[in-house]
């Protein structure tokens, strides 16, 4: 009966110690995970860090996919982790979205080879573009004004191109 009590305390002992052991290894892993991703340049992001029993949980939102895969990555590839759950979103900075706003009036710029000769700048303000630069005809800058109002996504255009060469 002694034999027992003892080996049934001893049990208890150890599964109690384990337990700790397991929680400090979870922050650890948390610790881990959240230094990387300090350490890499991100953007703007919240990212909230769950680890139980080596399955990491990430919750929260990221700028890009690019930064959502190297954050999955960064937690797939830390000692300990046994799988990853992430339920990241992506929400592009302003900043992002305003460059991706310019990107796609170029790019449907660039789709008119009829246009004529211009040399132009285009910035993104929110839902709003600038178009600045030369055009060579008044009939040059009111057709890049036009593409660039037909744009996904732009609500105004401010064109401050001048005409010349």
């Amino acid at each position: 009966m002694r034999h027992l009590v003892l080996s049934l305390a001893s049990f208890v002992l150890v599964a109690l110690l384990s337990s700790t052991c397991f929680a400090a290894s979870s922050a650890e892993i948390r610790n881990q995970i959240s230094q990387k991703i300090d350490e890499v340049s991100l953007g703007g992001h919240e990212i909230d860090i769950e680890v139980r029993r080596g399955v990491v949980t990430l919750n929260g939102f990221v700028g890009s996919d690019a930064a959502r895969r190297q954050v999955e990555e960064i937690a797939t590839n830390t000692e300990g982790v046994e799988s990853v759950e992430s339920r990241l979103t992506v929400r592009p900075s302003g900043n992002a979205a305003q460059q991706q706003l310019a990107k796609s009036v170029w790019n449907n710029i660039q789709s008119h080879k009829d246009l004529g000769t211009y040399k132009i700048q285009i910035l993104g303000k929110g839902d709003k573009v600038v178009l600045s630069g030369t055009a060579a005809s008044e009939r040059v800058k009111t057709a890049l004004e036009e593409i660039a109002r037909s744009t996904a996504g732009v609500t105004a255009v401010e064109n401050t191109i001048v005409v010349g060469s």
